[in-house]
């Protein structure tokens, strides 16, 4: 008895283990983008961070297109948000467009992703960041996105990519109309201007919005209502303009005075709660 006993021992020793592997996917990748951008803006560096992107398309590639290791918008959107919030000026806002225009291309871009390449040149501290910021609106406001130029060299892998999000689902993801944009895509291109020292900023925050006024009014869509952020920017836009006493003919104190009073009559009157000073 103890013979075979020892005999099943001797077999259990030789067969083989078994093997847990553990390969890493999109959302691997996706954890270490995240934990790169925590360290904004005094411990990393964009580059690196965009490195991982590049990195994780690559094992794209050579896996034969594995959907598992697809970089998806959220990805994207990770490192848009570094170059956003990496302090590198001009050069950051930059980048971030062009990343946009990366995932306009792959069929990629959303709310986020516009709004996020618009806070770039908010933060950029160009002197007409508020008009840069501001064409990105605009792009989101229009009917359909506008095709990227691909003669450019740099593009061919995107174009590569862009055809393998063709095939999902049988339709052309580059041609996806772009989102519409919301309360914060306006405040964003608001809090532009209200940094740019162009001599038009402050009165290009009031129009921008005004607009945003208008588009809450006519659809009632609640994610496009001004809160009182929006309005305190254009107030801070005109006070921090450039143009001495005056912005287009009215003094700047009378015209940011006239921000607060409606603000203050929005709130009292329940039209809007959100505009409370």
């Amino acid at each position: 008895g103890g013979g075979d006993g020892d005999g099943d021992g001797s077999d259990e020793e030789r067969s083989p283990k078994p093997r847990v592997r553990v390969r890493p996917n999109v959302r691997t990748y996706t954890t270490l983008l995240d934990a790169y951008v925590r360290r904004i803006p005094d411990h990393h560096d964009p580059e690196e961070v965009e490195s991982v992107l590049d990195h994780l398309t690559s094992l794209y590639e050579e896996s034969g297109r594995d959907e598992a290791l697809r970089p998806n918008a959220y990805t994207h959107n990770t490192v848009l948000n570094a170059w956003a919030k990496g302090g590198r000026g001009e050069e950051g806002a930059k980048k971030c467009e062009g990343m946009l225009d990366r995932m306009v291309r792959l069929g990629l871009a959303d709310a986020v992703s516009y709004n996020t390449a618009m806070d770039g040149w908010a933060r950029s501290g160009a002197h007409d960041a508020g008009e840069r910021a501001e064409r990105i609106l605009r792009r989101m406001t229009a009917d359909t996105e506008t095709e990227t130029d691909d003669d450019d060299d740099d593009d061919d892998d995107d174009d590569d990519y862009a055809e393998t999000e063709e095939g999902t689902g049988g339709r052309d993801r580059r041609r996806r109309p772009p989102p519409r944009p919301n309360m914060r895509s306006y405040s964003i291109v608001i809090d532009a201007h209200g940094r740019s020292d162009l001599p038009s900023s402050p009165l290009r925050a009031h129009s921008v919005l005004r607009e945003l006024e208008k588009a809450h009014a006519e659809t009632g869509d609640e994610t496009l209502r001004p809160n009182a952020y929006a309005y305190c920017s254009v107030m801070n836009a005109y006070a921090r303009s450039p143009c001495g006493a005056h912005v287009g003919g009215n003094g700047k104190a009378s015209a940011a005075l006239g921000v607060l009073r409606r603000m203050k009559a929005l709130h009292r009157t329940g039209e809007n709660e959100d505009a409370r000073p």
